[in-house]
C-alpha cells in the first residue's frame, strides 16, 4: 500500500481543484491569466474539466484567486481545496475512425 509523504500531502494541501469552465482548453487559460499580470501561479490539468491550481510563490492560491475573484470565476467553478476524496478518475481520449466519411461523422 502507498503512503504519501508528509511533505508530498502539505504540497497538495497548499493548492485548490476547479472545474474549468465552456469548454475553455487550459493553454488559452493560462495564456490569459499571464496576460493580465497574474504569473506566480501553476495550473495542473486532472483529466475532463479538473484542474489543480497551486501557487509558485508563498502567497496563498486562494487569496490570490479571491483577489481577483471576477476575472478568475470567468474561466473557474466549484473551487474547492484539495481533498483526495474530491478528485474523481475521468479522462478523455481521442478516436481516430477510417472508412467513415466525413459527412457521416458530422452529424
Amino acid at each position: 500500500m502507498y503512503r504519501s509523504r508528509a511533505e508530498d500531502l502539505q504540497w497538495a494541501r497548499n493548492g485548490v481543484m476547479v472545474s474549468v469552465i465552456n469548454g475553455v482548453t487550459i493553454p488559452v487559460v493560462q495564456k490569459r491569466i499571464v496576460d493580465v499580470g497574474v504569473e506566480n501561479i501553476d495550473i495542473i490539468p486532472l483529466g475532463a474539466d479538473r484542474v489543480f491550481i497551486r501557487s509558485l510563490s508563498k502567497v496563498n492560491v486562494s487569496t490570490i484567486l479571491n483577489d481577483a475573484k471576477d476575472f478568475f470565476c470567468s474561466f473557474f467553478t466549484n473551487i474547492v481545496c484539495w481533498d483526495k476524496k474530491v478528485v474523481l478518475f475521468q479522462q478523455g481520449a481521442w478516436l481516430r475512425l477510417y472508412g467513415i466519411l466525413l459527412l457521416a461523422c458530422m452529424q
